[in-house]
């Protein structure tokens, strides 16, 4: 069971990983302002 968890976070891109993120931690309210993404990380 944890190997599965770890080789699933593995096999995650950056930009999906931020999208699950924000669906399961970011409340709806804070999501966007102005349309912009309060939760984002720049590389």
């Amino acid at each position: 069971m944890e190997q599965a968890a770890v080789d699933y976070i593995a096999g995650m891109t950056d930009r999906y990983a931020l999208t699950i993120f924000n669906q399961l931690y970011v409340p709806r309210t804070l999501e966007s302002v102005g349309g912009e993404k309060l939760l984002a990380i720049s590389s």
